[in-house]
């Protein structure tokens, strides 16, 4: 079925614009020395983590801590928000921690679509509170794999390279940033973060961006039901801040939505000659910077702030 990507008509910088169309992704000098402090204060007010492993705030019960969280991170981004877009809007705002541990690798994945891609794009803006290094966990992403995906995506959802990871991570590429840069990331984009292997735990802010007439629209197959069907359900725009089940019960259908419809769609894992072949057509290339016949300890998970 076709399926053409969409321009991010929200991005002022047409130069960004135009890099995150070919890459995926682009890296920029956005955010100021007091910015990363008061993020840093924010973080610091509100978290106790004790305990080895990977932390996003939207996990959290507390529904007063992420209203908390997402307001404070929009109230010191709003000026860097308001100079790099317009005619947007804030699906998220939320911490993603990643304490030292070897446990802590994210897997392989793209991001959920979370509007009609058929009409939109959305961009993630993710913004480290300190240098990133080799060492403490930096963003690896295969540059214009968001070109390679399909407009359904979810937890749920089979991605394209189910099953062939192993091959998939001889295309990653780290990126390393200094304090004050971020990425602006498409969530087709293939990607993963590795183990923060230093000292200190490594956060970063996340703000999910999407034109301000979109809709939040999350994809779902149910166990069981027929192959390659996909449900679309519609979400009000304050789903991420007071909507549960991020956590524990992230495979089941999204509750408190409207389906919208149950479409056939071809979602089949592609073959890896035929992965190789997508590849070649769209000029994505092995990097072999990350090390792929190693065994990788499973990602630990929790889900509250205070441990």
């Amino acid at each position: 079925m076709m399926w053409n990507l969409v321009d991010y008509s929200f991005v002022k910088n047409k130069n960004f614009q135009n890099h995150i169309s070919k890459r995926g992704w682009h890296k920029a000098d956005l955010v100021s020395s007091n910015q990363l402090n008061d993020l840093r204060i924010l973080f610091d007010e509100n978290h106790e983590i004790n305990q080895v492993g990977m932390f996003y705030s939207m996990y959290s019960k507390d529904l007063s801590y992420r209203k908390k969280v997402r307001d404070g991170i929009l109230t010191i981004l709003a000026p860097l928000l308001n100079a790099e877009f317009e005619d947007y809007k804030v699906a998220y705002a939320i911490f993603v921690v990643k304490t030292p541990g070897e446990e802590t690798e994210f897997f392989l994945h793209q991001d959920p679509s979370i509007v009609d891609e058929h009409k939109y794009s959305s961009l993630h803006l993710w913004i480290p509170l300190e240098k990133i290094t080799e060492k403490n966990g930096p963003l690896c992403l295969i540059e214009g794999t968001h070109l390679a995906s399909q407009p359904y995506r979810g937890i749920t959802v089979p991605s394209f390279f189910k099953g062939n990871e192993g091959l998939l991570r001889e295309y990653l590429k780290p990126i390393y940033l200094d304090e004050g840069e971020a990425i602006l990331l498409d969530p087709r984009v293939v990607h993963n973060s590795l183990a923060n292997l230093s000292d200190k735990t490594r956060v970063a802010a996340l703000v999910g961006i999407i034109p301000e007439d979109s809709e939040i629209i999350l994809s779902h197959c149910e166990a069981g039901s027929e192959e390659n069907v996909v449900e679309q359900h519609l979400f009000s725009d304050d789903y991420f801040l007071n909507g549960q089940g991020f956590y524990l019960n992230c495979e089941c259908r999204p509750e408190n939505g409207k389906m919208l419809n149950s479409k056939k769609w071809d979602i089949k894992p592609l073959s890896e000659e035929e992965i190789l072949k997508k590849f070649d057509a769209l000029g994505i290339s092995r990097t072999n910077q990350i090390s792929v016949n190693h065994n990788l300890s499973e990602c630990v998970m929790f889900g509250e702030p205070k441990s």
